[in-house]
């Protein structure tokens, strides 16, 4: 009845009535599912909804499955506002894939509006944007809900949580990737402290989506930033396949790889980016720089040749990178033939200047100076306004230890700076500044490493540091690393460390101060530098070079060589590292080597010459080289095979090698083609000013300044090439052109005063040789010390036995073979070294009116040792038999006498004697001394002093009368006419009986050389005189006031000898022998019409290398006196 009477008013639109019929009905009676849906609908129509929803909620309750009626009530709940009701039966409908356009939006905004629940709306926000992505644009909604689900859950990702919310968040969103995104976003703005978890998740972000390089590159750069070079590698190799299309990606990776140095690896990556972007010269310049520090020429060939083809023309960074990797390698020939190109092109001075500093050190370093000089020369004067040219002129002459020409340039550049004709910026300030403290270094100023260290420090306050003030930091850095204050070198270098990076001697310089505070004094050993990358290895490799350190330097470069097969740098490094060791042998298998390879380059081939020569086995350049005739057949040039080898010095060491093959006539004859062809390019640049005198600029008026004139054609070319001439009128066109003669002028000098020493030489003219020699080592010390062994020849068959033992140690010390004086050099050895002599001496004297009558036998030790060439130190101990033609034994005494010489500098040198004799018979003793003194004013002037004190043993008489003699003596010594000597002696003695006297000697010889001989001629004219003369015979009583010795009023003597020596046993041709023989004869004239002849025979007998025997046998016979001498002595040596 309730229902039909609620259908009932429901027909009457009486819903009213019929909602209270209805709620009567299912309030009170149990009712089919149906009649709830009939109720529902009268409750909707009478607005009581609430009663109508729950009677719905109660039908789908026993009827779930009816969507129409979910849908009814979702959407009801919905409009009504009560969200919460409506979500579960939305949700409900999504399960059954219903209004899922309309519902997954709904379902969203109720969990993010009402029920607070991002995470779920996040969700629904998602999945919606994923089925219709052509719906209403939820983006903004997304990455706003991703940020706030971020941020909330940053909490676990700070407790390493990082993976496990990633698992979590599967059960929440879909998109689990924006939500890491958007914490990325805010743990990158939190900073450094969160770098950890930011790299975390970019980990995890990458992993899933690996082909977002944006990832990538953010992952990397922080890994980079944290040096974790690994882990960035790492992540770069698993992306790989994704970005080979993308030159970004091949730069992040040579960053890693050059963190972990791997700088091949850099390379490579490198090349892969410009296979992308070939036209970059950035990279380009990079590449290339890197290419050339590892010595991979080919590569770098490609890389420049690549660039060039697609910008046109070498870019300025490419040049320099380019030119600086063929210097590394040693390619300088073709590194010449590049700075020719690019010079000429319109480059600032700048790079100009760091081109043109970089070839010439190249030459310098290579023995090629004159051409190093040259090129600096040239740039100079190309650049007069410029201060360059004078920097680096003044750099170079420092570089060869002449102070003297430094300061010219040094000074020429004050003048130009103080006239404002030149302006020095900061770089320039301090590179001066840098000169000037090598120069002050070089002549033994103190202080310069503080004054560096003031300098630094003001430029570091002012933050006004520049590049060129590495050079001054890495002079102070090496004065506390050369004093042993490690932590200070260390503490210096860290300090400016940032304003330096990649400077790669500062990193060497560290990496060996670093070794040396940890280690000393081990040397550099493999495990020392296995951590290093190939660039640091040749960096620190060329700094051990720079500090002697060779054998370290040396294994770096062979570590190098088996790393870097086919780095030429490192197989041109460990030929210069050979070298250095002294092993000229496997040097010469590298450059032939490297030869083989670069067949154009002039400059291994030159160093094969150069060792070959110095190894005494010159084959390559007999090959090379010849002599030419012209049509008449006379000997008109030199030819050679190959054309780069057409310079002086490569014909000047065929020239040596000749020499020292004994080839002497064909030497002079090369040496005389050389000398022509040299001077023949002087004498176009003579003809060239001749004819354009205009060209000459300010030599006339520099000549009237320095008052200088009518000078010859070779004076005013010396004028015009002088550091003093170019320096002070850098700007005359003069100096363009004579610059490109220079080298050829410095070694037309050499060439020209080398030929007529050796000429001298082979002429056995042994005193003009030495003058001719030492002329040439004035000319250039350095470049002709493959001389040397033709001064110790003419040192040794002059007798000068202490300069030749010096230039032998020298030519040791410097490591320049010398087959030739191997003998010779074994002699010098043992003439140094300590002996000890067993000897013994007789003399007999009779004549002079019994006033000469003694018979003197001697037996003694004696010990002699060497602590240095400058200096001998001896002592000898023995004993004394007197008697006289009546008696052989009167008396007797012990003799003793210690000696001590040495040399002062280069040309005085001194000796003292002191000892004593002392007399068996009446106890008496004589205090024994003497005193020398000898200098030269100049090479051919010589003058010595002496003072000393002696017994008279002229009788036995004196001696028992304790009769002794001193002397004051006085000598000049000259020889300026080469062969003939002169001299004289002037002598003040007196005895201790009241008697003085005096003795002049002035003496005249000539000196002729045959091969191993020599013969020589003096005159030589004697007088005494005695204040107390002798009467008419020998003292016979005490009474008796004539001296009981020989003390002649006035005696005179004229006197002509001859001697020869013969050299037994020749050490070389020419040279000196381990003995020698010689006899002398002389015929004597004085008072009373006397004629005194006089005979000596000495031997000098070397028995094996320890033993030596000595010997002299003299007499002198004459109407007044006669006089027989002999002595023996055994030397051993050890």
């Amino acid at each position: 009845l309730l229902r039909e009477l609620g259908l009932y008013y429901a027909m009457q639109e009486n819903y009213d009535r019929a909602a209270y019929y209805y709620i009567d009905l299912v309030d009170n009676f149990p009712v089919e599912p149906a009649v709830r849906i009939e109720a529902a609908e009268v409750l909707f129509s009478s607005d009581s909804n609430a009663e109508a929803a729950a009677q719905l909620e109660l039908y789908l309750q026993a009827e779930p499955e009816d969507i129409e009626q979910k849908i009814k009530l979702a959407d009801f709940y919905y409009e009504q506002g009560e969200l919460r009701k409506a979500l579960p039966h939305m949700l409900s409908l999504l399960e059954r894939q219903v209004k899922r356009d309309d519902y997954l939006l709904a379902v969203a905004r109720i969990y993010l509006f009402n029920l607070g629940r991002t995470d779920r709306a996040l969700q629904y926000f998602e999945q919606y944007r994923e089925e219709f992505p052509e719906g209403k644009d939820v983006s903004s909604e997304i990455s706003t809900l991703q940020l706030i689900v971020a941020n909330d859950l940053l909490a676990i990702v700070e407790n390493d949580g990082v993976w496990m919310l990633w698992r979590d968040l599967a059960r929440i969103t879909p998109d689990r990737i924006g939500i890491y995104r958007a914490m990325a976003d805010m743990l990158e703005e939190m900073g450094r402290k969160r770098e950890k978890d930011l790299m975390e998740v970019l980990h995890i972000i990458n992993i899933h989506e690996p082909k977002d390089f944006e990832i990538v590159a953010q992952l990397s750069s922080l890994y980079l930033k944290n040096n974790m070079y690994g882990d960035c590698l790492n992540i770069l190799e698993t992306s790989r396949a994704h970005h080979t299309n993308n030159g970004q990606y091949y730069l992040l990776r040579a960053r890693c790889e050059t963190g972990s140095g791997l700088d091949i690896q850099t390379l490579q990556s490198y090349l892969e980016y410009l296979n992308i972007k070939p036209s970059d010269e950035e990279i380009i310049g990079k590449a290339l720089d890197l290419a050339g520090r590892l010595g991979l020429v080919d590569q770098m060939r490609i890389i420049f040749g690549a660039g060039n083809q697609k910008s046109g023309s070498p870019s300025v960074v490419g040049s320099r990178s380019f030119m600086e990797g063929l210097l590394k390698s040693g390619l300088i020939e073709e590194a010449h033939q590049f700075y020719q190109l690019i010079i000429d092109q319109n480059i600032n001075v700048t790079l100009a200047a760091h081109l043109t500093e970089k070839l010439s050190n190249a030459y310098l370093r290579t023995n090629r100076p004159f051409l190093a000089e040259q090129i600096l020369r040239f740039f100079a004067a190309s650049q007069p306004d410029q201060a360059d040219g004078y920097l680096l002129l003044a750099h170079y002459h420092l570089s060869r230890q002449e102070p003297i020409k430094a300061a010219v340039w040094l000074e020429a550049l004050d003048r130009r700076v103080d006239s404002s004709v030149i302006k020095l910026d900061q770089p320039r300030m301090s590179r001066l500044l840098y000169l000037n403290l090598l120069y002050g270094q070089l002549r033994g100023k103190v202080g310069m490493h503080q004054k560096a260290l003031s300098h630094l420090n003001g430029q570091f306050k002012a933050n006004k540091v520049v590049g060129e003030d590495v050079e001054i930091l890495l002079f102070a850095a090496l004065h506390y690393f050369d004093t042993n204050r490690y932590d200070e070198a260390l503490t210096l270098m860290r300090r400016f460390r940032p304003k330096f990076k990649g400077v790669e001697r500062l990193q060497s310089l560290r990496q060996i101060v670093l070794h040396e505070k940890n280690n000393r004094p081990a040397p550099f050993a493999p495990d020392d530098f296995k951590h290093l990358s190939p660039v640091q290895k040749f960096a620190v490799a060329e700094s051990l070079l720079e500090l002697g350190r060779n054998q370290e330097a040396q294994l770096i470069a062979q570590s190098l060589s088996t790393e870097i097969p086919l780095s030429v740098r490192a197989r041109t490094l460990q030929a210069r590292s050979t070298i250095a060791m002294g092993d000229y042998q496997a040097a010469l298998v590298h450059y032939r080597l490297l030869a083989d390879e670069f067949t154009q380059e002039v400059h291994f081939l030159d160093q094969i010459l150069r060792l070959e020569n110095q190894l005494a086995t010159p084959t390559s350049i007999f090959s090379i080289f010849s002599v030419a005739a012209d049509e008449t057949g006379r000997k008109s040039h030199i030819s050679q095979t190959i054309d780069s080898m057409d310079y002086p010095e490569a014909k000047l060491m065929w020239a040596r090698a000749l020499w020292s093959e004994g080839k002497w006539e064909e030497s002079l004859d090369v040496y005389g083609l050389l000398d022509t062809e040299l001077k023949r390019d002087i004498d176009q640049f003579i003809d060239l000013l001749q004819n354009h005198p205009e060209l000459a600029g300010r030599a006339p008026d520099f000549m009237a300044e320095s008052s200088v004139f009518d000078l010859d054609e070779q004076e005013f070319v010396d004028l015009v090439m002088s550091t003093d001439f170019i320096s002070a009128h850098l700007k005359d066109e003069v100096n363009l052109i004579s610059a490109e003669y220079y080298s050829h002028y410095r070694w037309g000098k050499i060439v020209d005063k080398e030929v007529t020493a050796k000429s001298s030489l082979k002429a056995r003219e042994f005193y003009q040789a030495e003058i001719d020699y030492e002329k040439l080592f004035e000319e250039d010390e350095e470049l002709t010390e493959p001389i040397y062994p033709d001064l110790a020849t003419v040192y040794g068959r002059l007798g000068k036995y202490r300069e030749e033992s010096r230039l032998i140690e020298t030519i040791q010390e410097r490591s320049i073979l010398a087959p030739d004086l191997t003998r010779a050099t074994e002699k010098s050895i043992r003439r140094q070294q300590p002996f000890l002599a067993f000897e013994g001496s007789y003399n007999k004297e009779e004549g002079r009116d019994g006033f000469k009558n003694i018979i003197n036998t001697y037996l003694g030790i004696g010990l002699e040792i060497k602590p240095t060439l400058s200096q001998e130190i001896g002592v000898k101990y023995g004993r004394n038999d007197y008697g006289n033609s009546f008696t052989s034994v009167l008396t007797k005494s012990s003799y003793m006498l210690g000696n001590y010489a040495i040399q002062f500098g280069e040309q005085t040198e001194g000796s003292f004697k002191l000892g004593f004799e002392d007399f068996d018979t009446d106890a008496s003793s004589y205090l024994i001394y003497d005193l020398r003194l000898k200098s030269s004013l100049e090479q051919r002037l010589k003058f010595y002093g002496l003072v000393k004190q002696e017994p008279v043993d002229d009788t036995i008489e004196s001696l028992e009368d304790n009769i002794y003699r001193k002397d004051v003596q006085f000598g000049i010594n000259i020889d300026y006419l080469f062969g003939l000597f002169f001299g004289f002696d002037l002598s003040f003695y007196d005895y201790n009986d009241n008697n003085e006297g005096e003795r002049y000697e002035l003496w005249g010889a000539y000196r002729w050389f045959g091969d191993r001989s020599f013969v020589d001629f003096t005159y030589s004219y004697l007088k005494l005189q005695n204040d107390v003369a002798n009467g008419s015979g020998p003292v016979l009583n005490d009474d008796d006031e004539s001296p009981s010795y020989w003390s002649p009023d006035d005696y005179w003597k004229h006197r002509l000898a001859a001697l020869y020596k013969l050299e037994l046993w020749p050490t070389g041709r020419l040279q000196s022998g381990t003995s020698s023989l010689s006899a002398m004869y002389a015929l004597g004239y004085e008072n009373n019409d006397v004629l005194v002849h006089e005979f000596e025979a000495n031997i000098l007998l070397e028995i094996g290398q320890p033993f030596l025997v000595k010997g002299t046998f003299s007499t002198l016979v004459s109407d007044d006196y006669d006089n027989l001498k002999g002595y023996l002595s055994l030397v051993y040596r050890w």
